[in-house]
């Protein structure tokens, strides 16, 4: 509780109540931040080792400098590099196929 400005703290209604739930959100998200991270950090049958968003010391840039390389390298042996442009690749996903793979892990 804290003391309004400029009012006595002999009455209860002199003071106004804080609330901490912003506090608790932040350590409950930092909680669950760790968790989520400890187990990104390690490539396992979930999480493929090309994976870079979301994992910590992985960008997209590096996301990208790999693939870039990689077609460099190829094209450099004769290759062809071809790039395929899947408009919501990802929201196109069935939420069938997501609760399966969340269930599944």
């Amino acid at each position: 509780m804290l003391v309004e400005i400029g009012e006595e703290t002999d009455s209860s209604s002199s003071f106004r109540p804080i609330c901490l739930l912003d506090e608790m959100g932040k350590m409950l998200e930092r909680i669950v931040s760790h968790r989520i991270n400890a187990h990104l950090s390690v490539a396992g049958p979930d999480i493929a080792e090309e994976q870079f968003g979301f994992r910590i010391g992985r960008s997209t840039i590096d996301g990208v400098d790999r693939v870039v390389t990689t077609a460099q390298a190829i094209i450099a042996q004769g290759g062809v590099a071809v790039s395929v442009d899947i408009v919501n690749a990802f929201n196109s996903l069935p939420w069938s196929k997501i609760c399966e793979a969340l269930v599944a892990h």
